[in-house]
């Protein structure tokens, strides 16, 4: 039965040895590909927005935001099936005196003033808040 054991206790410090290079080499692994990437998270923008988490900067909110979770989704009049949906977002400001939206091709949001009571527009887009379509120069491109 000494034997038994004896046996088992030498297994186990024969595989103990043989982990830890197989540890130290993930470490030197681990540590080679952290200075070759970047650290995820790690991309904020100029206002502080982390863009792979979802944020971008609302100039009505005045602060980063993730407009898929405070804004309504617009999907595109016209898809093509080859390409994927890239949604347009609208965010109000709290008296809804102003939307301000999000374009997926854009580098800044637009900000629309309301007009009268359902539209919002200046001399480019107009956000119909009944339909939900957004125009651009009165041509529909997103809608509800």
């Amino acid at each position: 039965m000494n034997k038994f054991y004896t046996f088992i206790f030498l297994a186990f410090i024969s595989i103990s040895c043989t982990n830890k290079s197989v540890t130290t080499d993930l470490k030197e692994t681990d540590s080679m590909q952290e200075t070759n990437h970047s650290i995820i998270g790690n991309d904020k923008d100029d206002h502080g927005c982390i863009g792979s988490a979802g944020q971008t900067w609302s100039q009505l909110q005045n602060s980063c935001v993730q407009v898929f979770t405070i804004g309504i989704r617009l999907d595109p009049v016209i898809e093509t099936a080859d390409t994927a949906v890239s949604s347009a977002f609208i965010v109000f400001n709290s008296d809804k005196s102003q939307a301000e939206i999000f374009l997926p091709d854009a580098d800044v949001s637009v900000i629309l003033p309301n007009k009268d009571g359902a539209t919002y527009s200046n001399t480019e887009y107009a956000y119909d808040s009944d339909s939900g379509v957004l125009y651009q120069s009165n041509t529909e491109i997103y809608k509800q």
